[in-house]
């Protein structure tokens, strides 16, 4: 039960992530992460490549885009299995500070280990506006975390916990 919860709340959460990302890219020129390369950098890993110079010119590998995606779903599934972990009361007691917690917590994962590995350096240092993709990654795990609330009263409404 707690895995059928974990797989629905985090396919709508990283859902609501993406179309709020589509919305703000119309409204405000926004761009989202591209996730082909979150595929090719795990395309990579598979050949003991764990870090680019920059993502961006390193060759496309066969199939990246749907790795990428795949990952970025699985992802968001695990980080709500954890949330559920972390707080068991948060199934019967629906809150939204460990949704808002969870999603913070995402945000080590780009600053600390993707932007690195994709060789955009610590927190985007090495891109041409670090402050903005920091502001972008904050926003878009926000609404991660926007989404995990929703979710998870979808499905109470649902199943009911």
């Amino acid at each position: 039960m707690l895995l059928i919860q974990a797989v629905f709340i985090g396919v709508v959460a990283t859902l609501v992530m993406d179309v709020l990302g589509y919305v703000r890219g119309q409204f405000f020129a926004v761009k989202s992460l591209n996730y082909a390369w979150v595929g090719r950098w795990l395309l990579g890993c598979c050949h003991l490549q764990f870090k680019h110079p920059n993502i961006v010119q390193a060759p496309a590998r066969r199939g990246e885009t749907a790795v990428g995606w795949a990952v970025h779903y699985l992802t968001g599934i695990l980080w709500a299995y954890l949330l559920l972990l972390g707080f068991p009361d948060w199934r019967a007691d629906i809150t939204v500070w460990p949704a808002v917690l969870t999603g913070l917590l995402t945000l080590a994962f780009p600053f600390l280990m993707m932007q690195p590995a994709f060789g955009f350096g610590f927190f985007a240092a090495k891109t041409p506006a670090p402050r903005l993709a920091i502001q972008n990654s904050l926003i878009a795990h926000l609404c991660f975390a926007v989404g995990l609330y929703v979710a998870a009263w979808i499905y109470r409404g649902m199943f009911a916990v």
